[in-house]
């Protein structure tokens, strides 16, 4: 049975109301979200550079390839790295790991980063990442968001409407 009275129009009323808050509030909070996220991602991937570039100072200065695929193999581990690349400074290869799926050109991120000892050069690293992680984190984000709010808007919609 169709509900005419004052109660109907008030709870479309708010109905209404609620979904035009929630159509700019949602919006922008997700871009909040993206943007930290991707802030938290830029950031996570110059302390790897750097925390890598650190380790290999030595191993490299000796020619230690025992130390160097060790030290690449654990941050090619990492969830986030997809590659390690070392190369000499005369551009030579020292080092480097497969790639684990590369994913969309978006998703992808490259730092490189010097490699020094004692104020030498003595090589470069270059580290992939993948922001699949993010993406994810995101999406889940965006399906919380939807279900937290657009069931209860549905149920108010429906109740204005039929009860």
């Amino acid at each position: 049975m169709l509900n005419n009275g004052i109660s109907r129009n008030l709870g479309l009323s708010v109905g209404a109301i609620i979904s035009l808050i929630l159509g700019f509030a949602l919006p922008a909070e997700y871009q909040r979200h993206d943007r930290m996220l991707q802030e938290d991602f830029q950031a996570t991937a110059g302390r790897y550079a750097e925390s890598i570039s650190d380790l290999l100072g030595f191993p490299i200065w000796t020619f230690d390839r025992t130390n160097i695929v060790q030290i690449s193999a654990a941050f090619h581990q990492i969830g986030i790295v997809t590659g390690v690349l070392i190369r000499a400074p005369d551009g030579n290869l020292v080092y480097q790991t497969s790639g684990r799926g590369a994913g969309a050109a978006a998703d992808r991120l490259q730092r490189d980063e010097p490699v020094d000892h004692e104020g030498e050069r003595v090589g470069t690293v270059e580290l992939a990442f993948s922001a699949e992680r993010y993406r994810t984190q995101l999406r889940y984000l965006l399906r919380s968001q939807l279900t937290s709010t657009g069931l209860p808007l549905c149920l108010r919609w429906w109740e204005a409407l039929y009860c």
